[in-house]
């Protein structure tokens, strides 16, 4: 046998049919499990990272506004916030949730 060939194991027509079952089993209760998500997240009022993070951005570029307006004394505090939304935009064009997660908490921390 030539070991450079792949051997590709042939399905029986049961094999399939089983394999198509799985497959819908699977997708039913991953959807299943979203709706599931999603009514709990509502009930407990628990809104999700995609609602709330644009709404931080918004805020923290309000804050922004907010410390140009101070002057000089605002310096360090637009500085932070000028960091922190530019690692956020980026997290979310990446969109690389683990990113978006932790810029999400530091959003959260900056006081208005």
């Amino acid at each position: 046998m030539d070991a450079n060939r792949t051997i590709i194991p042939m399905l029986t027509p049961e094999d399939r049919r089983a394999k198509e079952e799985i497959l819908r089993l699977y997708e039913s209760s991953r959807d299943a499990a979203r709706r599931a998500i999603k009514r709990l997240r509502e009930e407990l009022g628990m809104p999700s990272l995609g609602e709330e993070y644009p709404k931080e951005q918004a805020r923290l570029r309000r804050c922004l506004a907010n410390g140009r307006e101070i002057g000089p004394a605002g310096i360090f505090y637009c500085t932070v916030i000028e960091e922190i939304l530019v690692r956020a935009d980026k997290a979310a064009i990446e969109g690389d949730l683990p990113a978006m997660i932790e810029v999400y908490k530091e959003m959260k921390e900056i006081s208005e």
